[in-house]
């Protein structure tokens, strides 16, 4: 897909050698920080064997080639786990926008106490 980032994050992503990256830079993008902050996200990447310790399930990867049939990269060194990871529960809340905006004190408009002026 290539590399989608910041300038700075390209330029030292292309002298290492990594083809396809994703990154978004929130806060400061001072070049010293960013360089900081990109080495150090690479020195602290996980290996799929360390990911398959800590998850307790197998780390698997799918290819074009090989159709529909998941390539086994990882497998734990442990005791495997039988229940699949967890998703995200999102409670299923409906929200009022007017209950909302009453509660956070935005009922009325900034703009409703404001009297025109005829010139």
């Amino acid at each position: 897909y290539g590399l989608r980032c910041h300038r700075a994050i390209i330029t030292i992503c292309r002298l290492i050698g990594i083809k396809d990256m994703y990154a978004k830079v929130s806060g400061s993008v001072n070049m010293l920080n960013l360089t900081r902050g990109l080495f150090l996200g690479l020195a602290h990447q996980e290996t799929h064997q360390q990911l398959a310790d800590k998850k307790g399930l197998h780390v698997v990867e799918f290819r074009e080639e090989c159709g529909p049939l998941p390539i086994v990269v990882a497998s734990p060194q442990g005791a495997l786990r039988k229940d699949p990871e967890p998703e995200a529960e999102v409670p299923d809340v409906k929200l009022d926008w007017e209950d909302v905006k009453a509660m956070q004190g935005m009922k009325r408009s900034v703009w409703s106490g404001l009297k025109r002026s005829h010139t």
